[in-house]
């Protein structure tokens, strides 16, 4: 009963939205890294969205959740249950593009290994539904790398002594 109601407060939400902003197809989301003045464009006002297509979309939003904490608790092996072993990772410089489950959980692991723990907040999510086989996602998010802890000796020593370096972004998903 009670998620029905959601779902019913939540079309007559999406649909009470008036549809301004002409839809991008979702096949031009990717490989590339879209804009941020561009994104509004991929992610229109939906109306009408049925119930399965809520429950898809929360799904997805659970699995986009899952990955701050699979970095944060350095439990790469379950990077398997949000990445497909054929994935593609554009994390940018220093990382760049990874092909592939095993190289993203390798590199990731080795990367973050010289911080004695980082924290991977989200901001805000949009997910599309572009048909049965595909959709589409934005996260914005801040990543906080720590530097030192308790007093040990860290990549701050290099980086001038700050405590922790910040990283902000977005995690574009197809």
């Amino acid at each position: 009963m009670y998620l029905r109601n959601i779902h019913t407060f939540a079309a007559v939400l999406l649909t009470s939205v008036p549809r301004v902003i002409a839809s991008q197809p979702c096949t031009q989301f990717s490989p590339s890294p879209v804009p941020i003045p561009q994104l509004p464009n991929y992610f229109p006002p939906n109306n009408g969205l049925g119930a399965t297509t809520l429950l898809d979309v929360e799904a997805i939003s659970q699995t986009l959740t899952l990955y701050p904490y699979i970095i944060d608790g350095r439990a790469f092996p379950f990077l398997s249950s949000i990445f497909t072993t054929d994935a593609v990772a554009n994390y940018s410089a220093p990382l760049g593009v990874l092909n592939g489950l095993s190289t993203i959980a390798a590199t990731l692991e080795q990367a973050l290994a010289s911080f004695p723990g980082t924290k991977h907040l989200l901001g805000p999510q949009n997910v599309r539904i572009c048909d049965s086989k595909k959709a589409i996602s934005v996260a914005y998010y801040r990543a906080v790398h720590f530097l030192r802890q308790n007093g040990t000796v860290g990549p701050g020593d290099i980086l001038g002594g700050d405590s922790v370096l910040y990283a902000y972004g977005q995690y574009q998903d197809t």
